[in-house]
């Protein structure tokens, strides 16, 4: 028996040493395919009713093997801000008309990349009609982190117009920006973002800011977000998450009705027809808006 068990370990071993499947050359290969973003992290994730779809056309950007910044397109093909009209209208072109509504291109960028190179590539979608961005942020969950982000969805500001001014070559654009330095705001609440967050000339640790930020939040304030060079994604999504959750908190403690149980209503049946609860969400939309101009120092 012991000499039986000195042969079935040694054949055990043996047998272990066999590579007849090289998983690890599969896996390498899938990788250098499909290259994994490390997205941003977020304390704030958006709504359960706004996660449902996952097929929006996806830009990438992430270092290239120069450690440039590129853009890159879902199938890892680098491309230029100048091919994001083409790939924006041939998404559309595929796209059956009742569902253009939805039409909102998502980013997967690495979140170490330098804050300008994301605007640069939010202004041209502006510029091209898309009013709105995904970012895709990282997945806590972990049944279903290998599978899909989170996700953030942000109005992009027209006032990267100025951040970025026109070329000779482009085509004159939308008006949004004038239309939107007409209106009247109150109060300008200045946000400096670098190593550190400075707000109205004070500084303010991220973990206290979204207090901060809440007694100024309301229809007659704008929040300006001032970037030095060295802000990375990372940073903008932490201040970005911290408003983005104090208007949630501010909505959740003025609501007239559950403000959860609206939201998993819609959730559960996005054809629902309460009109109460859509007046009410419509009003707290209104009454706590997310208004923000951008510029760099």
């Amino acid at each position: 028996m012991s000499l039986h068990l000195i042969i079935v370990v040694i054949l055990t071993f043996c047998l272990s040493q066999l590579n007849i499947i090289d998983y690890r050359s599969i896996d390498e290969t899938a990788y250098k395919a499909r290259p994994t973003v490390e997205v941003p992290l977020s304390i704030y994730k958006d709504e359960l009713y706004k996660r449902r779809y996952y097929d929006n056309l996806i830009f990438k950007m992430d270092y290239s093997t120069n450690n440039n910044v590129g853009l890159f397109s879902e199938n890892n093909e680098p491309i230029k801000l100048y091919d994001v009209y083409s790939s924006i209208d041939n998404w559309k072109n595929e796209m059956i008309e009742e569902l253009s509504y939805r039409a909102t291109p998502r980013l997967r960028a690495n979140k170490t990349i330098p804050i300008r190179f994301i605007k640069e590539l939010e202004c041209a979608l502006y510029k091209y009609g898309q009013i709105q961005i995904i970012y895709e942020i990282a997945n806590d969950e972990e049944l279903t982190n290998q599978f899909y982000n989170r996700q953030l969805k942000y109005r992009i500001s027209p006032s990267l117009y100025e951040v970025f001014p026109r070329k000779p070559t482009e085509p004159p654009r939308v008006p949004d920006w004038d239309l939107f330095k007409e209106r009247e705001f109150s109060d300008t609440i200045r946000i400096s973002i670098s190593d550190k967050i400075v707000m109205n000339g004070l500084s303010v640790s991220l973990d206290r800011l979204t207090d901060e930020l809440k007694p100024y939040i309301n229809s007659s304030s704008i929040f300006e977000y001032i970037y030095s060079d060295n802000v990375t994604y990372q940073d903008y999504i932490n201040v970005l998450s911290a408003h983005k959750m104090g208007i949630l908190e501010l909505k959740m403690s003025n609501s007239k009705f559950d403000y959860e149980g609206m939201i998993l209503e819609i959730y559960r049946n996005p054809f629902s027809r309460n009109d109460e609860h859509s007046e009410e969400l419509t009003r707290l939309d209104k009454e706590f808006p997310l208004q923000i101009t951008e510029r760099f120092e």
